[in-house]
């Protein structure tokens, strides 16, 4: 970006705020807005800022490089929206009469942040962020002809050019939107061999890739128009840029047609049973076929990238399941039509980050039996104005007006000494399983309870022993004190 760029800019910020900002030492601070947190560490000479929507997790990693005063160059480094890594943009960064920190920039707006006393800025947590995953274009599958050109053109897993057999390159696909006024796919490309190659051994992206400024991989920009009677227009750009955001804003200097599919809609089939893995007389894992809980059949312009929790709460596949009398929901997995391994290689236990990547599933729910009888239970009903009821029997708990069946228990503090007995209890509803746990502060002539309540877990035991440092420990909210009914 040019100082002209970068001060035309700057005077657009001011004029927008009406505030002029008076610069700040931003090293190592950590700032807050309601729930939102934005933090300016350093790395080296290096300054960045780290930007948390929620308080929790990196929404945009920036670099940023002072221009004197409150302005700066940022530049994206790492976002949610791949689309938008390398984005450059001038920014305003600075405080207030009243100490506020703001900041102004096409990036990212936000005014009225406050520092607190000891709260330091942290660094973007690589290890949090989920490998690349490329979008398997199934509808245009296939291998087509370039009208003019006569290259071919193959589209599946990734997207290869073809000129002849040493003039080719392969791209994998991120990032894909559908314009559907325009019925324009549009297509960012990444591209791991060496930067304008007339051929290659492109491995690809292999999904164990972290973070992408530490890829060296490359990019370009490709749309796929669809005309009457099936004809398509493809565009690209010849010319491979080092990110995203400059490969999806440069030119498109090629230009084609070819001969493509009818319809570009694909079509997803998903099945629920009821099933247990199992092993066949030659020890291959197969599945003891249950009942079919639900089926579902749509179609779609673009890959779906919903993980496995969004497709139960898509679906409302939990209140569909009807499970048998004495069972409970243990987890949810597949398997590959093409079983080869034998034990349970080839089963895959379903967490609720998974995004499930083919167009047809059969997914399973394993049972596992109810116990005949809680344990470590002590029945009763407790309950304050204001904070709730809670309602234990043999084998389930009842907060306010939800049921949970107990699945396990364990005792984390056997009480004595005017202290509570605490009891652990992995508890089940709708097929997620929960886990809280209770105070009873009954035996030592103080007559109440105090209660953990629930919180989703993905464990299907409870913990033995309670571990403050282990999150399978962990509980809800705990309330105040509830008295015995």
């Amino acid at each position: 970006m040019s100082d002209e760029e970068l001060n035309s800019n700057t005077d657009d910020n001011i004029k927008k705020t009406g505030t002029i900002l008076k610069p700040v030492n931003l090293n190592g601070s950590a700032w807050f807005s309601g729930d939102s947190r934005v933090d300016f560490p350093t790395e080296g000479e290096n300054l960045y800022m780290n930007y948390f929507e929620n308080g929790l997790n990196t929404k945009l990693w920036i670099q940023l490089k002072s221009k004197g005063n409150t302005t700066y160059e940022a530049e994206i480094v790492w976002s949610e929206n791949i689309r938008e890594i390398g984005k450059k943009s001038a920014a305003i960064i600075g405080v207030d009469e009243r100490k506020r920190l703001s900041i102004q920039s096409d990036i990212l707006c936000i005014t009225n942040l406050v520092s607190y006393e000891g709260v330091t800025a942290s660094l973007f947590d690589i290890s949090k962020i989920s490998p690349l995953s490329t979008d398997y274009l199934s509808n245009f599958s296939g291998s087509y002809t370039l009208d003019s050109k006569q290259y071919t053109l193959n589209i599946g897993a990734k997207i290869n050019i073809n000129k002849d057999d040493s003039h080719y390159w392969n791209a994998n696909v991120l990032g894909t939107t559908y314009n559907e006024a325009e019925k324009t796919y549009d297509f960012l490309l990444a591209h791991s061999s060496q930067k304008n190659a007339s051929g290659s051994i492109d491995p690809g992206i292999t999904g164990n890739e972290p973070f992408i400024s530490k890829q060296g991989l490359f990019w370009s920009h490709m749309t796929l128009t669809a005309n009457p009677g099936s004809v398509w227009t493809i565009k690209w750009s010849s010319e491979w840029k080092n990110t995203p955001y400059e490969a999806l804003h440069s030119e498109m200097d090629m230009q084609d047609t070819f001969i493509g599919p009818e319809t570009s809609k694909i079509k997803y089939s998903y099945k629920f049973y009821f099933g247990n893995p199992s092993k066949d007389s030659s020890g291959w894992c197969c599945v003891d076929k249950g009942d079919l809980i639900y089926s579902v059949e749509y179609e779609s312009d673009l890959p779906t990238d919903k993980s496995w929790k969004e497709i139960l709460d898509t679906f409302q596949i939990n209140s569909k399941i009807n499970l048998p009398e004495d069972k409970l929901a243990d987890y949810w997995w597949y398997s590959t039509k093409a079983i080869t391994g034998i034990e349970d290689s080839y089963v895959y236990k379903l967490s609720d980050n998974y995004k499930p990547s083919l167009t047809e599933y059969e997914f399973y729910l394993a049972l596992t039996d109810k116990p005949a009888d809680s344990i470590y239970t002590i029945r009763g009903t407790y309950s304050e104005e204001n904070i709730g009821c809670l309602i234990i029997t043999e084998n389930k708990i009842q907060w306010n007006d939800t049921i949970y069946n107990i699945v396990d228990a364990a005792i984390w503090s056997n009480g004595g000494n005017g202290l509570p007995l605490r009891v652990a209890y992995l508890v089940e509803n709708n097929s997620v399983n929960y886990l809280c746990s209770v105070w009873y502060y009954i035996n030592n002539s103080k007559d109440y309870v105090k209660f953990n309540i629930p919180l989703e877990s993905s464990l299907s035991k409870c913990p033995e022993q309670y571990d403050y440092q282990s999150e399978d420990c962990n509980t809800g909210k705990l309330t105040k004190a509830l008295k015995v009914q």
